[in-house]
């Protein structure tokens, strides 16, 4: 399989005869969650849902506008739009480019793009 999501990224499964339904290559990182009755397992203990509570995976991007804005098309909403943050970092503040979305389990997954740093704004 491999439906392109956005440069870089896909949406694939290594499983025989699964239905991939949440991106999961983006470039070279690799993102793979335990999906229940969907081939082998790897499971560390009970399978409760809500199954990602508490979980915030950070994926950084090459483009994260563009890997946005084709989410849409592949059925993906969002559970935080696109936007540009700015996060204190000491005298500095580091700015990102950001969405998240959750997948089909509840975890969520937060894609970045740095946008380098600058000096603090003073108070």
């Amino acid at each position: 399989m491999g439906d392109s999501v956005a440069k870089g990224a896909s949406i694939r499964d290594s499983s025989p005869g699964a239905v991939p339904r949440f991106p999961s290559y983006f470039g070279s990182a690799h993102l793979k969650l335990e999906e229940i009755g969907d081939g082998r397992h790897w499971m560390t203990g009970p399978l409760e849902a809500q199954f990602g509570r508490g979980i915030n995976f950070q994926i950084s991007v090459p483009d994260a506008e563009s890997l946005s804005r084709s989410l849409p098309s592949v059925g993906i909403g969002f559970f935080l739009s696109l936007e540009t943050k700015w996060y204190r970092a000491g005298d500095e503040e580091a700015g990102v480019q950001q969405f998240l979305v959750t997948d089909p389990d509840g975890y969520l997954v937060r894609f970045q793009m740095s946008l380098g740093r600058r000096p603090a704004a003073q108070a």
